[in-house]
């Protein structure tokens, strides 16, 4: 999931930056899946939930987690933007996709409906692949 974000995100001409590791005394390690920036940075971290957990509450829960001041000074730091937002892409096994992370993958960073699509096609290709692995009994 991250790499097909960061691979569409990319042929739009935003820079990325993979699972960096964000030192702090106080947070300790933090490592956000992906960091997606041309004149504002986007701090995105993925998360694909089982069907009876709330995608609404752990997309908060990425969001929160990573809205931090210190990180957003290391990221304006490294990626030399001044505003810097968080969002996650959640999604459930079955591949629905929240609408939050739509909209902003959508309206944000300019995904297509197809892109989208695709997207919903690889958490499932994903899904089928961890139940195949943990099922062979």
């Amino acid at each position: 999931v991250v790499e097909f974000v960061r691979s569409c995100v990319e042929k739009k001409g935003f820079k990325t930056m993979i699972e960096p590791s964000i030192r702090d005394s106080r947070l300790g390690l933090r490592k956000p899946d992906l960091i997606i920036y041309d004149v504002k940075a986007y701090v995105v971290d993925a998360t694909i939930v089982s069907d009876s957990a709330s995608m609404d509450a752990a997309h908060e829960q990425k969001t929160t987690y990573y809205q931090q001041p210190v990180i957003s000074r290391w990221v304006k730091r490294c990626t030399s933007v001044s505003k810097v937002e968080y969002s996650a892409v959640a999604a459930n096994w079955r591949s629905l996709i929240l609408s939050a992370s739509g909209a902003f993958l959508r309206k944000t960073l300019g995904f297509s409906p197809r892109q989208l699509a695709l997207l919903s096609l690889k958490v499932a290709e994903g899904s089928a692949a961890i139940h195949k692995f943990f099922n062979k009994w």
